[in-house]
């Protein structure tokens, strides 16, 4: 079946190499002169931002179909004389409140108004006063505050820039929203399909603050930051809570393991063939636990066995309908899929694992797109 797994990655998993090095050059000539002129627009994001991380499925090495959707975190970091301390909440086990304090809180009223002052020429008790209008009156980060400001910040560099394109490659931009990131939409006469940018605000918080229980303890010890991401919950009242993101320790965890990404892979062709409503970072999850109950011999045994191992685990979840985050294992990742959905799927992948047991020369059905059950 080895032979069968490799021809169907072939045929439907692996990318366009040419395509990928042309979206790659369009992206870091447009990022290169995008960045800095939001960091022109907004001072206090001048001041907050460093640098961006590459995240999601694409720079994870677990990116299907094509390579035109990317998700780019704007990493901004504390000043060290505010201290913020991580709240963990037991009611909601996949989020965080954060609080600020300054020393000059007398200076700094939360209903004071942004200010154009640069922050380089204010005395130091006034630097990072914008950073307060981002906080309610109790000093609680605000997420509907962050995710508009940075909404505004992107619309104003768009708006306020001189020429109609960005980049050596004349790239047309229009923004959209969607959750916690800020979509950018790239097209223009040398993008042969349109590319997708996702910009995600994010606080990166150091070892000091990482969550205590339930969270895990970091097991990654020379990653030793980890990010606030200002994702609104859909439930009311919740303006404070922010999702925690360990997205650096997660790229070491599954770095190196052969046919891990191969078969996260193949997981996640499955469930576009058949609109699955399960984000990638469910599947990413199943192959998290497994790193830590097998060893690397296992990685390196053969795309068969590390597949099939992996359908066998996401079943068992699917059949418990409990997919505990890796994390935080009081937060149930399945709470927001339906029952008859998670059986479904189940039902689904037992047929596969039938079948690769009976007739795994039949298994292409379950991945091609011209096949029909």
């Amino acid at each position: 079946m080895e032979k069968i797994l490799n021809d169907i990655c072939k045929k439907y998993i692996r990318l366009n190499q040419s395509e990928v090095e042309a979206n790659n050059v369009i992206l870091t000539n447009f990022l290169d002169e995008f960045i800095p002129a939001m960091r022109e627009a907004d001072d206090l994001f001048n001041q907050l931002y460093t640098e961006l991380y590459y995240g999601g499925s694409y720079y994870d090495g677990l990116k299907i179909t094509k390579p035109n959707e990317y998700d780019l975190d704007l990493k901004l970091v504390i000043p060290k004389h505010i201290n913020s301390q991580v709240r963990v909440d037991e009611k909601r086990p996949g989020y965080v409140q954060i609080t600020f304090f300054n020393p000059y809180n007398r200076y700094l009223a939360a209903t004071d108004k942004p200010t154009r002052v640069s922050n380089t020429s204010r005395p130091k008790k006034l630097r990072f006063r914008d950073l307060f209008s981002l906080v309610d009156r109790d000093r609680y980060l605000n997420t509907p505050r962050v995710l508009n400001w940075m909404k505004s910040v992107v619309q104003n560099t768009i708006n306020g820039y001189s020429a109609a394109t960005f980049g050596k490659d004349s790239v047309r931009v229009r923004m959209t929203n969607g959750g916690p990131a800020i979509t950018l939409s790239l097209t223009g006469s040398t993008i042969d399909d349109e590319i997708s940018l996702d910009l995600v605000p994010c606080f990166v918080l150091p070892q000091s603050q990482w969550p205590g229980a339930p969270f895990r303890r970091n097991n990654v010890p020379h990653k030793t930051n980890f990010f606030a991401v200002s994702k609104p919950l859909k439930e009311p009242h919740t303006d404070r809570y922010c999702r925690l993101s360990f997205q650096e320790q997660e790229g070491q965890l599954i770095k190196g393991k052969a046919f891990l990404k191969p078969a996260v892979k193949l997981l996640k062709r499955i469930r576009d063939k058949y609109n699955h409503p399960i984000p990638s970072y469910y599947i990413k999850t199943v192959a998290l636990w497994m790193v830590d109950e097998k060893d690397k011999a296992f990685w390196s045994s053969s795309l068969t066995d590390v597949f099939t191992e992996m359908l066998r685990r996401y079943n068992r979840y699917l059949k418990d309908k409990l997919l505990p985050y890796y994390w935080n294992p009081a937060n149930d990742l399945f709470q927001d899929v339906n029952d008859v959905t998670l059986d479904n799927i189940y039902h689904l992948n037992q047929r596969l694992l039938n079948t690769m047991d009976k007739s795994p020369w039949n298994i292409e059905k379950f991945f091609g797109e011209n096949w029909y059950d």
